[in-house]
């Protein structure tokens, strides 16, 4: 499903065919051309949960789905900041990360139990 929005390209009006997962406003975005604007999907994060020491402002994981208008290169799904994170440009590439991701939460679960151990100890 998608929804027809309007916006400006180049600063002349027009309309957009945007997949209902867009968050972007279009009509606010100041889009240069018709070559050079995405939709992106809204971003979902992780952060420390409260509590835990140091609190952060930013998460720990983020990411989010871009879809380049006319260049399939630059449609992505967006891990972390652009000051540390990358892009999962395939199919095959989310797959790795999330199997990566599966076994790091195998292991956060692990030491979770480990801890539960020690915590009832010193009880």
């Amino acid at each position: 499903m998608s929804i027809t929005t309007a916006g400006r390209i180049a600063s002349a009006p027009t309309t957009v065919d945007c997949p209902a997962w867009c968050v972007i406003d279009h009509s606010e975005d100041p889009w240069i051309g018709t070559e050079d604007f995405f939709h992106r999907g809204e971003e979902v994060n992780v952060p420390a949960p409260p509590g835990a020491r140091p609190q952060y402002a930013e998460p720990l994981l983020s990411t989010h789905l871009v879809d380049h208008s006319n260049n399939p290169e630059w449609s992505c799904i967006a891990i972390g900041n652009s000051d540390r994170g990358f892009d999962l440009e395939t199919i095959e590439q989310a797959d790795a990360y999330l199997a990566q991701l599966k076994k790091y939460t195998a292991a956060v679960e692990e030491m979770r139990n480990r801890l539960a151990a020690i915590k009832e100890n010193q009880a």
